[in-house]
């Protein structure tokens, strides 16, 4: 109940050097797990530490200031806010504190958990910040926020399940890390050209993309990138086709379901892939990479095709019939070519068949394996 939860300098003749999560924390022998209930918002630190790993306060969500007990050779604090000793990083800023803050400007790194679950509303990101940590700011109340260009990489969870409905962004950002701004309710998306790197599932959850387009840039792509709230969702990029640029060269399962794209458009010197209509193919056309999410009634797979990736129908629910050539001689089981999981737990095939019946009908040769694939899963098979 006390306002100050002060850490010990040492514990059994041993200095505190680190405070961890998952984790116990001495303050009066307060179990980790506890910490949540404590009152206290002020936050007394050792002089004696030097490390503080993963979010080594949640989930006590009342801190409204950090202090330092005497001299500390690795941290800092400048009104109440934890920095690193020369003010560089920004470790951890008070929970409890709402409204706006402005990052100073001596800082060039947000550190993990920085700001992880804070009342903050509003933050202004200075231009000498270049990179910002795993979890950054994930659960906090932020609405909207600006990336400067400083900004290079914004790491894993960094503004997930935030309550984020715009997003500036501005050249210079190369690398989006796993689930960077999922679950957000942003419904318009415009990614500067310096994009290297999209990280599994980095938009994931959210409302919407009108704007989208890839950045030339890009050279990889990961699962479920742009995954919608419900697995047959459709979400507006306010285009009917996508464009995958010059560099573009890694892309992760069902990197695309979701979006409400008919078809694709490969830059003619890229290497790695090509398109046809709403079907994105293997550079030399032997495999199929995707089927478009907004793509409607039959499709039909070019000869010469020899391979139909796992899950390169997942989200693409328009679909009525696909007609499947004889040169085509690898194909999973139609519960994982269709099956769009990014919102189900992983499942055995025979419960998946049980949940999901596609309105799909596949046209092929009766000899052909996908004749007997058809049949496996229980999908209506035509002979072609």
């Amino acid at each position: 109940e006390a306002e100050e939860l002060r850490f010990p300098q040492t514990i059994g003749g041993v200095p505190v050097t680190a405070i961890a999560a998952n984790n116990y924390v001495y303050g009066g022998d307060i179990p980790y797990e506890d910490l949540g209930k404590s009152s206290a918002s002020i936050i007394v630190l050792p002089s004696s530490l030097r490390e503080i790993i993963g979010d080594g306060f949640w989930p006590s969500r009342k801190i409204s200031e950090f202090k330092l007990e005497g001299e500390n050779d690795f941290f800092s604090v400048k009104d109440g806010v934890l920095f690193s000793k020369d003010g560089s990083v920004l470790v951890r800023y008070p929970s409890a504190r709402p409204g706006a803050y402005a990052i100073p400007p001596t800082v060039d790194c947000i550190g993990d958990f920085a700001c992880h679950g804070s009342a903050l509303t509003s933050v202004e990101i200075p231009r000498s910040v270049a990179h910002i940590g795993a979890n950054a700011f994930a659960g906090s109340k932020l609405g909207e926020v600006e990336i400067p260009g400083s900004v290079e990489d914004i790491g894993d969870s960094a503004f997930e399940r935030c309550s984020l409905k715009k997003i500036v962004f501005h050249d210079g950002l190369e690398s989006i890390g796993t689930d960077a701004f999922a679950w957000n309710e942003i419904r318009e998306l415009s990614l500067p050209d310096s994009v290297e790197r999209i990280g599994d599932r980095a938009f994931s959850g959210n409302e919407g993309f009108d704007g989208l387009a890839l950045p030339e840039s890009l050279r990889f792509m990961g699962s479920y990138a742009f995954g919608a709230r419900k697995n047959d969702e459709l979400l507006s990029t306010g285009s009917d086709v996508l464009r995958l640029g010059p560099l573009l060269g890694r892309i992760e399962l069902r990197a695309f379901s979701n979006l409400d794209v008919k078809s694709f458009e490969v830059d003619e010197s890229n290497e790695y892939f090509a398109a046809e209509g709403p079907l994105l193919l293997s550079n030399d056309k032997s495999i199929v990479i995707a089927c478009a999410s907004g793509a409607k009634g039959a499709v039909r797979i070019p000869d010469g095709v020899a391979e139909l990736e796992y899950g390169s129908f997942g989200g693409a629910v328009g679909v009525t019939d696909v007609y499947i050539p004889d040169s085509v001689i690898e194909l999973p089981s139609f519960n994982s070519l269709f099956y769009n999981e990014f919102n189900d737990d992983y499942e055995s095939e025979e419960v998946i068949t049980q949940k999901y019946k596609y309105n799909v009908k596949i046209h092929s040769n009766a000899t052909s394996i996908a004749a007997v694939r058809a049949r496996a899963s229980g999908v209506e098979w035509v002979e072609e």
